[in-house]
């Protein structure tokens, strides 16, 4: 028989012992710290964006859908007076919907077949206002030419880039300011950064407010502006050093 060489036997029981250990070692995941950071910018707004209509109602359809259309026709042309752009005027919802009455039975069991005793015809139009100094006449105009439902005004920005990056930066160092407070009390080293995922951002929203004809009255609407607030939240995970 012919004698095998003992090198090679040593190779082979080397690579043999160390085959399992090298592949348990990539089995292994290195430890992560996952932290999630906050930063909210404020600024002053510059536009607002009020959604004003008029809800009119009548025993027919034809009668409800002219008394609609006169008083969203008057305080449309009057915005328009007022300086409000034709782009920045846009129907947002029109419905016109029976009333029913449901009579009941002589046994009072049973509810007969509804009827319909009228219509109710609903116009409603967003209006976008870039001159805040208009927003209290633009509300005292609308409600005295019929409008009865107005939600808003919500404020915003025009162009929010600006604040938007900036609360970025700041969720960002809310969390690289957490991750290094957890790491050294845990006695650890952070290492690289191995995700970063936004979570979305936060804008107020608007308010809705009923208003009748009859509560119009001749002095101007007071507005506030006030500041808007932007908000981002930041998702990061980093390697830790061992």
């Amino acid at each position: 028989m012919r004698p095998v060489p003992v090198f090679a036997s040593l190779t082979l029981v080397a690579i043999l012992a160390f085959a399992p250990l090298t592949a348990r070692a990539d089995e292994i995941k290195p430890p992560t710290l996952s932290l999630s950071g906050t930063g909210t910018v404020s600024g002053n707004p510059d536009m607002a964006v009020i959604t004003i209509g008029t809800v009119s109602e009548a025993e027919d359809a034809v009668t409800a859908l002219e008394k609609n259309t006169a008083s969203t026709t008057g305080f449309i042309n009057a915005l328009k007076s007022a300086g409000i752009a034709a782009q920045d005027l846009q129907t947002s919802n029109f419905s016109v919907e029976p009333k029913f009455v449901y009579p009941t039975s002589k046994s009072g069991s049973q509810p007969n077949t509804p009827n319909i005793v009228g219509y109710t015809v609903r116009n409603m139009v967003t209006v976008r206002v870039r001159d805040l100094k208009l927003i209290g006449s633009v509300l005292n105009e609308a409600v005295t030419l019929g409008a009865n439902s107005i939600s808003g005004p919500q404020f915003s920005v025009d162009d929010p880039s600006a604040l938007e990056a900036e609360a970025r930066r700041m969720a960002m160092a809310d969390a690289i300011a957490k991750a290094e407070d957890y790491a050294g009390a845990a006695g650890i080293s952070l290492g690289a950064i191995r995700q970063i995922t936004e979570q979305g951002s936060f804008q107020p929203r608007p308010e809705a407010i009923m208003m009748s004809r009859k509560s119009a009255d001749s002095a101007m609407v007071p507005v506030e502006a006030g500041e808007v607030s932007y908000s981002a939240t930041v998702a990061v995970e980093w390697a830790l050093q061992q």
